[in-house]
């Protein structure tokens, strides 16, 4: 279930059924308003353009990012992510 990372202290990969725990889909629509998150980096890219900025990507873009998903309402966190913590971290 879980695989250190070579390199990291405390970082490791979780395995999970992604049919079963959409997490990439709910992220994709419900935090970010994109089609796929594969892309986000691009429609950033082009979000960034179309205000007049520099369509380079770096950390200030990543923490904007991360900011809209502490956004998330708690309710909606909770419904999407109980599940998966209580049968795969917790188990």
């Amino acid at each position: 279930m879980w695989q250190d990372i070579e390199g990291f202290k405390v970082a490791r990969l979780l395995f999970y059924d992604t049919a079963k725990f959409p997490f990439a889909e709910f992220l994709a629509k419900t935090v970010f308003k994109v089609p796929t998150l594969d892309k986000l980096h691009v429609y950033w890219s082009r979000h960034k353009q179309s205000k007049g900025l520099s369509s380079s990507l770096g950390y200030p873009d990543n923490m904007i990012l991360r900011k809209a998903m502490q956004k998330l309402p708690d309710e909606l966190k909770a419904g999407q992510f109980k599940a998966v913590r209580g049968e795969l971290v917790e188990p």
